[in-house]
């Protein structure tokens, strides 16, 4: 039986295929129009498959991180972030971060390198977990970005 789908993406990443992006978002993000990066997006996707082949918001974790610590955090900001959608309260992340544990790790990753300070604010310890993860510090990052324009 022949399945056809049609559907509006803005990007998706394939288990051992490659990463496919719209264009129109890509330049998009580049200008800053949205808020977001769907090539951070999808390449942490990416990562999050690297570990069985299934996105399900758990990367391979380097030593450094301990999987109890990252399950933990992530297990309670998920739970908190789909409280705040259903209160209606202010967000800092995108809400399609409540759709699933893979999505979250991608938009918090994506809002990790665009908006480092939001995530900081609203979600330190996830904050904290992927300056490890990425070995990056969003802050700096952000103000060097700003310093050189």
């Amino acid at each position: 039986m022949l399945h056809r789908q049609s559907r509006d993406l803005e990007g998706e990443a394939w288990h051992r295929g490659p990463v496919i992006l719209a264009w129109e978002e890509v330049k998009a993000d580049t200008r800053g129009e949205r808020g977001g990066n769907v090539i951070v997006h999808e390449l942490a996707h990416k990562l999050d498959l690297a570990w069985g082949g299934v996105a399900n918001g758990m990367p391979p974790l380097p030593s450094r991180i301990p999987l109890a610590e990252w399950t933990r955090a992530f297990t309670v900001a998920f739970q908190d972030f789909q409280a705040r959608v259903e209160t209606g309260e202010p967000l800092p992340l995108d809400p399609y971060a409540t759709t699933s544990p893979a999505e979250l790790f991608a938009v918090v990753s994506e809002t990790f390198f665009v908006r480092p300070q939001t995530l900081l604010a609203g979600y330190p310890r996830i904050y904290g977990l992927l300056a490890r993860y990425y070995r990056q510090d969003g802050p700096k990052m952000a103000k060097r970005s700003e310093s050189a324009i």
